[in-house]
């Protein structure tokens, strides 16, 4: 069995290394949207609201939030193997995948809401454009 973990355990820290390097990447392009957002408020003119934008730089900011916390605990979970592979006791084993449940759980979380905002979003935008006279 800890043969199992060993060989995933490479997997989840490449994983979670590239989980917080894009993530950073993320904030560093929502710090950019923020910052074009207070650029268009003071420019107003056509194109999207000022407040959209922000807002849109927020959402971006928090995934790349939730991405550097996939990240660790893809790291703690790798660290949580490599323990297993030093004293091979089954708390070690329980911890190891308690890592990896809040992983997977987090996932599913993600996935649900993201189900659900692409429903309403499709939902938005045919009841908007269903006004719209050609």
């Amino acid at each position: 069995m800890v043969d199992l973990f060993n060989r995933t355990r490479g997997w989840a820290l490449f994983i979670g290394i590239l989980a917080i390097i894009g993530s950073c990447f993320m904030i560093l392009g929502a710090l950019g949207v923020i910052f074009a957002g207070s650029m268009m408020a003071s420019n107003a003119g056509p194109g999207l609201p000022a407040g959209m934008v922000l807002i849109l730089g927020l959402f971006y900011g928090f995934g790349g939030g939730i991405g550097i916390f996939l990240g660790v605990k893809c790291i703690k979970y790798s660290g949580a193997i490599r323990a297993l592979s030093f004293n091979h006791s089954t708390a070690s084993a329980e911890e190891a995948l308690d890592h990896q449940r809040v992983v997977w759980k987090t996932v599913g979380i993600l996935g649900i809401i993201w189900l659900c905002l692409f429903i309403v979003m499709m939902g938005v935008s045919m009841f908007s454009t269903s006004s719209i006279r050609y």
